[in-house]
């Protein structure tokens, strides 16, 4: 099932249902679909078409489990944190694209951040396998791609 305010239309992949993807896959793939293309669903649509595995994009945080806010929310905390404290060697790596933006992917405990500047953020939640948190409507989504990449940088 993919929960999102826009129709994927032509972008929706042939997927195998009940396959669970390990978030650190997700996450390099996702990365590298942003790197084409800014659109979440998109992106999303070319990560279920290149692991043929379902993988579910919502961008209505009202229909998460109770559970998975919870974690959605300790990720972002913990996101914010690693800008304070400096992020760990191999947590995180940035791709710069030709076009001057970059796509930052950041692994926490738990949960996986991949980001496209200056307007594209997504969590990934090992609590959710498969699914994809589009964050790029939230308050603060853009500042904290940014802070992550001027860290990184």
């Amino acid at each position: 099932m993919r929960m999102s305010r826009h129709a994927v239309g032509s972008f929706r992949a042939r997927i195998a249902d009940g396959v669970e993807v390990p978030r650190p896959h997700l996450a390099v793939a996702l990365a590298h679909a942003l790197r084409t293309t800014a659109v979440p669903e998109h992106a999303v649509a070319t990560v279920a078409t290149t692991l043929t595995a379902d993988v579910v994009l919502c961008d209505q945080l009202s229909r998460l489990a109770t559970d998975w806010r919870v974690a959605l929310r300790r990720a972002e905390s913990e996101a914010v944190d690693q800008l304070g404290v400096g992020l760990t060697p191999g947590a995180a790596h940035r791709l710069d694209l030709e076009s001057g933006q970059r796509v930052l992917v950041v692994h926490g405990d738990g949960w996986s951040l991949v980001g496209r500047t200056p307007a594209v953020l997504v969590f990934l939640l090992d609590v959710a396998p498969g699914m994809v948190i589009d964050r790029s409507d939230a308050g603060g989504a853009a500042e904290l791609v940014r802070g992550l990449t001027d860290q990184l940088g």
